[in-house]
């Protein structure tokens, strides 16, 4: 099997790719009329958020192992941590993209409730058409940044710069907001301490490296009963902890099974299960096959 690994990318590394870049700093960076996706030979794990708009051609692309195609008018709002690989596009694919660092992201989508069912529509439904009064409506932004961007410096501009970018993420939030059925939002309450012991859960959990599938392990580092975690869980975002914890650990366990060279009892050795045939079993229960049928599934 070949050895396949996957390398971080942050806005840094957009920062400074070989394409003309319309604006750069340390949360923001826009390409108009990109032809290319950049790092489109390498499997990459982003750091950042990107939000990009097919004008021309199409791609296909693989996000966390779902192949997708993207088409003259889609929309695409890809997450950080997302898995890219395999992008094959177009000759006359063209794209505008905007990036926005992982810092700024998190200070925005901090997870509270209703972000988290903006997060999960967009983590299922990376891609889609975009209305055309709502593009009317980002195309009016981008003049704005673009008329902005051009200005002679000054003491003012850098912020008004970012005020314009915290804007047009709202816009978009608000739009990915109204595609969400009302059977897919979790319920609603004010319980901003509960928000609060949300956040810091779904911090633990996506820094982990799928080692820890317990909700006692994330009660612990909180400082809360795991009856108490479960119930802020459940009540604040509709799911269990364990969902959460197990889907994490999952994708995770799909990637190194698809991608690594490791051997089956290496990869339940790294993932600290207390044997193969208990990793077996696990992978089983959450893939519906073996690890080995789901590596010889994907390796085809």
């Amino acid at each position: 099997m070949k050895n396949e690994y996957y390398r971080n990318v942050g806005i840094k590394d957009f920062s400074f790719i070989k394409y003309d870049i319309d604006y750069k700093d340390d949360d923001f960076v826009v390409i108009r009329n990109l032809k290319h996706m950049p790092y489109n030979e390498e499997t990459i794990r982003l750091d950042c958020l990107i939000i990009a708009f097919c004008s021309n051609g199409h791609m296909q692309i693989e996000l966390n192992d779902k192949i997708y195609n993207w088409e003259k008018g889609n929309l695409a709002m890809i997450l950080p941590n997302t898995l890219l690989k395999n992008v094959q596009s177009s000759e006359d694919f063209i794209v505008d993209i905007i990036v926005f660092s992982h810092n700024f992201t998190r200070n925005i989508f901090k997870f509270q409730k209703d972000l988290w069912d903006i997060a999960m529509y967009i983590y299922s439904n990376p891609i889609r058409y975009a209305d055309q009064n709502k593009h009317l409506t980002f195309s009016l932004y981008s003049q704005l940044l673009n008329a902005k961007i051009k200005e002679e410096s000054n003491e003012y501009n850098r912020e008004i710069i970012r005020h314009i970018f915290y804007a047009m993420f709202c816009e978009i939030l608000r739009e990915v907001n109204s595609w969400i059925p009302d059977n897919k939002r979790a319920i609603k309450n004010d319980l901003k301490q509960s928000d609060y012991i949300f956040k810091k859960f779904i911090e633990k959990v996506t820094a982990d490296d799928g080692t820890h599938r317990s909700v006692s392990y994330y009660a612990d580092l909180l400082y809360y009963s795991p009856k108490y975690l479960s119930k802020i869980v459940k009540n604040v975002s509709g799911k269990v902890p364990l969902e959460i914890i197990q889907a994490h650990a999952t994708e995770l366990i799909k990637y190194k099974l698809k991608n690594s060279d490791m051997s089956i009892k290496e990869i339940s050795n790294y993932f600290k299960f207390p044997n193969p045939s208990f990793f077996g079993k696990y992978v089983k229960t959450h893939l519906g096959m073996s690890p080995k049928k789901y590596r010889e599934m994907r390796n085809q």
